[in-house]
């Protein structure tokens, strides 16, 4: 597009007619495509400078006014070193004139003016420096009237008006240098904008600081010298400009400070993250010292949100820049030996916290602000720092904390509206977390001979611990303590959805969601056991009782179902509720809840030394006979299809729990109680009226009491409770009976809750912790009612059996099989012979029975079986698990061929293999001659199980349109067991060496040994035809697929020049597509990333002119246009810089012929540019000698040979060319 004066107005109506079709909704497709190549012309023109200033002032479209600024910073900074040195001043002057002349612009045009200015400004900073220098050198005295500098010079004789432009283009200033995601790319390299951004931060950073503090303390003054007390009562204008003046200094607050040690993270990929994350603290270089550690400061802030309190959208904006200064931390303390710059700056916030919220309640809509506010404060807050301020301040501060938190607690529980109730819990856990983090993120040690520290952690913790434990559990329970006369007490949901929906999985939900609190909680409680403990246990006992007496009613009363919907629903629902979170809190509270699975669970330090205090309390006859109640079952039922249930502890459900007994062993034992009831209210066919949230809640509970206290060893302990050793030691006769109880409430719970698979989950784990226990394999070996469960397993059409879902029949068979300990058992044994004679039995059945349900149902059970068995080997029971298991891979292959029409089935054989690699693969000694050979025949079924997947996969090549992303599944395991085998570290070197050591010694086992790249390679083969435009539009599957392209070749390049040409050549095919694609820029890294390794194996092996060589030109060709045609992504500007070198290594006059032919078809026309270019491209790849040779350049050999020192000089000079030529190659 030519413009030239005397056509702007024709162009411009053609133009604005073009904006009107590009939005207008009714409109032809040949219409809008027409439109928007007048757009894309009008883009990419060369100095449409005149005519865009033409256009905004004379129209009045507020797309195309969006569009004409656009295009003035993409062609600005196209041509950027073409440019007159006043132009672009004058550009810049000419849009903040247009801004202040124009009132009626749309925000988003505003914002696109301003934003182009920032990035004026900003790309004028990547021409006043050398890469080298880091961005360290000040502004000259030239430089000093800089586009700040002229913007607070001229706030103050401004109007309302012009101030609050001011504010908003200093704030697309800051957004521009702060390299975060509100920053523009400009084309340049991560480490140009850290240097623009250190230079700016420096300099003009510091004005804008000072600026903003006196800006606000004057309006500040200004009010409150005209007696306005509340924002609300001022006019629309200033209140506005107040909102601004806050964001300014929020986003001040919230600038990432640049050092020459964080020099790699605060790279702008680095920035994205934590900018999205908004995690970024204050973390100021010492030379802000004064600014931020003036006193004044936090009055002023604190002095200005109390004026605005009143003001929903005000307050928020305001209190910004005191949360963000609450996370003040980093080098500005460094030489604060004597924390007396930190002190100071705590006393300052904490009282001017307190002036504000210490009379005047926190309202509704201030609860989160002030939450991240405490927040921020007591994790940057240490116990060392808290010691040294005035105790009375402490109590203070602490006390209001305390009371906000209480007021959380209520408000979230009283809640209607899920939304407020989610930003009230929120609020409280922001503030529960960090507080009980104190002593750990800080380092606390009990131990420390720093007696204050001692005193202090007891204020803070002990002084309003209880408290804290009493309002949360307050906040949690619903039922009332009236309950003598049942009435009912609230709305609430039937018996039905108690046992279905609503309760099914609550618990886990709640174990999920409210988990950092728990663990919270849990400390507050340890801090306060003397009050804690017993509070819950009495809870829990009465909350028992008053159950007990309710279903006691019910069946005395024999109701119909309507009479107890009508009088006990709401209670039962309730009591329910009540147990089910009194289970969850005391759970964290009694034991270590350990998120990795391998960690020991040990009984708190807390929980033993305060049992061993009250050891001399516990009446000891009593708990004897509590301990053998355990034992006293009553035959009271005759259900011949429920032998283990016909009889009850009934001696254990009835018994009451002492007030005064040992509040520990209260709440375990009446756990024991609820256990029990349950098993006779299934009896009596009365499950119905239980919870099985509250099953499965006491479940996970007793499972955290089988790993954390029950034969506990005393070996791991410098201390032990003598009651805790008694009622729950290793080997004694109490802690038998429990673990007796506890296998007998397992099995019992398959049969009652097989329907339930949240809590029949729950419970399989509890089988899992307690075989996992060694000190209880000796006992477990010859536990009849343990053994039964197996039994009751291989049998598959028995009841329970067949209603446990696939996941529970694993977590079983995994639990049995550990149980052994690695040593031959003969019911182990048993179990993997059934399940052997299982598998044996599908051989036996006719292919068109195969499909039935019932056949298919049998299928997918068996597999999650020998899941659970692949879950469970280890290093001791490979002898007998490896020689089930590997027939069953071959028959797996086989059922993989007959269901391949089964999504669910062809996935649990997909994971079969993928836990094969996981806990087979990485177990087997391959200096062992058998365990190669196991090996071996694994692999084997590899490419078995490849070779069918392919055979059925075929197909897909054409696919439906608008399929979903689920329809391939099965494909996106397969790629990601590609990867599992790929990462289990068999690298080449070792391999190699262990298949020489094999073949020399053992040529009499005429093993053909497979090599895993070549099981890969293989499965590659066939995934690379497959895996075409259509399937490759889901993100997640486009991913995994260039991730294994990657790891393949980044780790094994030799190899694949060692294959066939047709797959190279796909291969190369394929990387190609994926940097072309478009789908997005971790697929095109992946891409990239494949790039390096090829070029360095084919430089070393002199392969550039092989037949392997021209796909890789073509590829070179590829990589050229993406970087040389098109705008290269930020975070890729590296990699392609690397990727670049690697390629100039083997293809030095391939780019010379790219680069010439480039310049001669893009700028033939225009001299000047064809200069500049030409010089640019020079100084990137020459020799020094022929930088003034401009007709063509030949490429400096000697610094192309892949040495690393060569590489960084190259990345270093495409740094430069980045900078002063990149922009220049798209002008057209």
């Amino acid at each position: 597009m030519s413009f030239s004066p005397e056509n702007f107005e024709n162009l411009r109506l053609t133009i604005e007619q073009a904006s009107k079709i590009v939005i207008s909704p009714n409109v032809s497709k040949e219409q809008r495509d027409a439109s928007e190549k007048i757009f894309i012309e009008f883009k990419e023109s060369k100095s449409p400078y005149d005519f865009c200033r033409y256009l905004l002032e004379n129209t009045k479209d507020s797309y195309l006014l969006y569009q004409t600024v656009s295009t003035i910073q993409t062609a600005a900074l196209r041509e950027w070193a073409l440019l007159p040195n006043d132009l672009v001043p004058a550009l810049q002057n000419f849009l903040f004139s247009f801004l202040i002349q124009t009132t009626d612009l749309e925000k988003y045009v505003q914002r696109q003016i301003l934003q182009t200015i920032a990035v004026f400004y900003k790309r004028n900073k990547f021409d006043s420096f050398q890469s080298k220098t880091l961005g360290s050198q000040k502004i000259t005295d030239e430089q000093k009237n800089n586009l700040v500098t002229q913007c607070i010079d001229l706030f103050s004789g401004s109007d309302i008006k012009m101030r609050k432009l001011i504010c908003s283009l200093l704030l697309a200033v800051i957004n521009e240098f702060s390299n975060t995601n509100k920053s523009t790319k400009l084309g340049q390299s991560n480490e140009s904008h850290f240097n623009a951004k250190r230079s700016f931060e420096q300099n003009e950073f510091k004005s804008i600081l000072v600026f903003v503090y006196e800006t606000t303390k004057g309006l500040i003054e200004s009010l409150i010298e005209n007696n306005i007390t509340n924002i609300c009562s001022i006019d629309k204008d200033s209140k506005e400009l107040l909102i601004q003046i806050f964001y300014l200094i929020d986003q001040s607050f919230n600038w990432e400070f640049t050092s020459s040690k964080h020099v790699l993270k605060n790279l702008i990929g680095n920035l994205n993250q934590s900018a999205q994350a908004n995690l970024v603290n204050l973390e100021p270089t010492p030379e802000f010292k004064e600014f931020f550690l003036n006193p004044q400061l936090v009055e002023l802030l604190f002095k200005s949100y109390e004026l605005v309190r009143d003001d929903p959208d005000t307050s928020h904006s305001s209190i910004q820049p005191l949360i963000q200064l609450s996370t003040l931390k980093g080098t500005i303390f460094q030489d604060d030996f004597e924390h007396r710059l930190r002190i100071e700056f705590l006393i300052n916030y904490i009282q001017a916290f307190l002036n504000t919220f210490q009379h005047n309640p926190i309202k509704d809509y201030e609860s989160f602000n002030v939450s991240c506010l405490i927040e921020n404060l007591l994790l940057q807050s240490s116990l060392k720092h808290i010691a040294l301020i005035n105790s009375g301040l402490v109590e203070n501060f602490f006390g209001q904390v305390t009371s906000f938190l209480v007021n959380c607690f209520k408000a979230e529980r009283a809640c209607e509206d899920p939304t407020d109730s989610k930003k009230y819990l929120e609020s409280y856990e922001k503030i529960l977390i960090s507080w009980s983090n104190m002593k750990d993120s800080l380092g606390y040690d009990e131990q420390s001979s720093n007696e204050i520290d001692k005193k202090q952690f007891e204020l803070l913790y002990s002084k309003y611990a209880f408290q804290i434990v009493e309002a949360f559990i307050q906040s949690r329970l619903s039922y009332q303590e009236d309950h003598e006369n049942i009435q009912i007490l609230s709305t609430g949901s039937d018996l039905e959805s108690i046992a279905s929906e609503d309760d099914l999985c609550d618990d886990d939900d709640d174990l999920h969601r409210f988990k950092d609190i728990l663990y919270s909680i849990r400390d507050f409680a340890r801090q306060s056991l003397e009050l804690s403990l017993p509070l819950i246990a009495r809870l829990m006992a009465e909350k028992y009782v008053q159950l007990a007496e309710i279903l006691k009613q019910v069946y005395q009363l024999n109701l119909t179902t309507k009479e107890i919907d009508a009088q006990y629903e709401k209670h039962l629902n309730k009591l329910s509720e009540d147990i089910h979170w009194l289970l969850l809190i005391n759970g964290f509270v009694l034991f270590e809840i350990n998120t990795i699975e391998s960690e020991e669970n040990l009984v708190p330090k807390e929980i033993m030394s305060y049992s061993a205090k009250i050891s001399q309390t516990v009446d000891s006859n009593l708990l004897n006979s509590l301990i053998l109640k355990l034992n006293e079952t009553t035959q009271v039922h005759n259900q011949p299809n429920y032998p283990i249930l016909n009889s009850i502890n009934l001696n254990l459900i009835d018994f009451k729990m002492p007030n005064n007994f040992d509040p520990i062993l209260s709440f375990i034992f009446t756990s024991l109680q609820l256990t029990e009831i349950e098993n006779h209210m299934f009896s009596l066919n009365m499950l119905n009226y239980l919870s099985p949230q509250v099953a499965t809640s006491l479940s996970w509970f007793l499972r955290e009491l089988s790993q954390c206290l029950l034969f506990m060893p005393e070996s791991n302990y410098s201390f032990i409770s003598p009651t805790l050793q008694h009622v729950f030691g290793q080997d004694t006769h109490s802690g038998c009976l429990i673990l007796n109880f506890l296998i007998r409430k397992i099995l019992i719970n398959f049969y009652i809750w097989s329907s339930e698979t949240v809590c029949t989950s729950q419970t399989a784990k509890i089988l899992l912790a307690i075989s996992k226990n060694k000190n209880m394999s000796r006992f477990l070996m010859n536990n009849e009612t343990y053994w039964s469960i197996s039994r009751v397993m291989t049998n598959s059409n028995e009841q329970p059996w067949t209603l446990l879902s696939s996941n529970v029949k694993k977590l079983i068979i995994k639990s049995l099989i550990l149980s052994s300990s690695g040593q031959i058992n003969t019911n182990v044994l048993n179990i993997l012979q059934v399940l052997t004679n299982r598998f044996d039995a599908l051989r036996n059945v006719k292919p068109i029975s195969l499909q039935s349900e019932s056949r298919i149902k049998e299928v997918m059970s068996l597999l999650e079986c020998l899941n659970g068995v692949i879950e469970a080997s280890n290093k001791n029971n490979l002898s007998y698990i490896v020689p089930v298991v590997l027939p069953r891979l071959e028959q797996g292959v086989h059922l993989l061929d007959l269901y391949h029409n089964y999504g669910e089935i062809v996935e649990l054989i997909l994971c079969m293999f993928n836990g094969v690699i996981e806990k087979l693969l990485t177990q087997l000694n391959d200096d062992l001659n058998e365990h190669l050979i196991v090996k071996n025949k694994i692999l084997e079924c590899f490419l078995g199980l490849i070779q069918i997947f392919a055979k059925h996969n075929q197909k897909r090549r054409i696919i439906e349109a608008n399929i979903e992303e689920d329809y391939f599944n099965d494909l996106l395991l397969f790629l990601t067991l590609l990867n599992t085998l790929h990462n289990i570290n068999y690298d080449n070197e070792d391999e190699n060496r262990i298949l020489n050591q094999s073949t020399n010694q053992n040529d009499s086992l005429n093993v053909n040994q497979i090599k895993i790249i070549d099981v890969i390679l293989t499965g590659l083969e066939f995934l690379i035809p497959l895996m075409n435009q259509e399937i490759l539009k889901f993100q997640t599957l486009s991913i995994e697929y260039f991730k294994l392209i990657s790891n393949i070749v980044f780790n094994n390049s030799n190899k694949i020049f060692n294959r066939s040409f047709d797959l190279f050549n796909t291969l190369i095919n394929s990387i190609k597509y994926g940097i072309n694609s478009g789908l997005g820029v971790e697929v095109v890294r992946y891409s990239l990333e494949s790039i390096q390794p090829l070029c360095i194996y084919m430089y070393k092996s002199n392969l550039q002119e092989s037949t392997y060589g021209a796909p890789v030109k073509d590829l070179f060709s590829t990589v050229l246009n993406l970087i040389f045609e098109n705008s290269i992504e930020i975070e890729l500007f590296d990699l392609c810089s690397n990727v670049l070198y690697s390629f100039i290594c083997c293809f030095p006059h391939l780019f010379t012929g790219f680069v010439n032919q480039f310049i001669q078809d893009k700028f033939s026309m225009n001299l000047q540019l064809k200069e500049k270019i030409q010089q640019g491209f020079n100084t990137l790849v020459a020799l020094p000698t022929q930088f003034q040779a401009i007709s063509n350049f030949e490429i400096n050999l000697s610094m192309f040979n892949l040495e690393k020192r060569n590489r960084i000089k190259f990345n270093t000079k495409f740094n430069e060319f980045s900078i002063k030529t990149y922009g220049l190659l798209f002008i057209r």
